[in-house]
């Protein structure tokens, strides 16, 4: 009887493993641009113009992304800032808003041509309380910021997910850099696909 109880034991510690193993964090990262190119986990998905800002940020059209793969994201703005003649600027404001909709506004540059997407209505009068702030880093026509949500703004409340990173492209690359790094995210695909065959 003994024997038995120790097997019936180490049985239900197996499964009590098993069971947790199956409850693993997903560990996500999203990159988002100002022309609607967003990645979530190496695989593209797209944002659009949509006539009304949901938020009430701008009397315009604003570029949404709707985030897949989310339970609750949590709601605020995230700055970009850039330093122009000794001044800190705000160029850009990512609004992560209700049922997982990120909002991405970019201040149009005087000039500046062919606007993108988010420059169509400039940026909001109006900021979330306590927003984020992010200096960019790049030179000018590549440059954007990296941002690890923690419990901040864009974080998902689900105990079985983690944004560990937002990459923020603020100006859109030459096309020789958008190959490059697509090609890069599609070889650590398939070096992540290699290694789950090998298993």
């Amino acid at each position: 009887m003994k024997h038995l109880m120790k097997l019936w034991n180490i049985l239900a510690i197996a499964s009590a493993f098993a069971g947790t193993g199956s409850l693993a964090q997903e560990f996500i990262t999203f990159s988002l641009d100002e022309n609607g190119h967003g990645i979530r986990n190496g695989l593209a998905f797209t944002g659009g113009l949509v006539p009304v800002d949901p938020s009430g940020g701008v009397a315009g059209p604003v570029l949404l992304y709707q985030l897949p793969g989310l339970d609750h994201m949590r709601t605020g703005d995230v700055l970009l800032t850039e330093i122009v003649d000794g001044h800190t600027n705000i160029s850009d404001v990512i609004r992560f808003w209700s049922n997982n909709v990120a909002i991405f506004y970019s201040d149009s540059e005087a000039g500046g041509g062919d606007a993108d997407l988010a420059d169509i209505s400039g940026l909001p009068a109006q900021l979330q309380a306590n927003p984020v702030t992010l200096l960019e880093t790049g030179v000018e026509g590549n440059n954007g910021a990296s941002y690890v949500p923690g419990v901040g703004p864009g974080s998902d409340d689900s105990p079985l997910r983690v944004v560990g990173r937002y990459d923020f492209i603020s100006d859109i690359p030459e096309p020789g850099s958008v190959l490059l790094t697509s090609l890069s995210g599609g070889l650590l695909l398939l070096l992540r696909w290699r290694r789950q065959t090998r298993r």
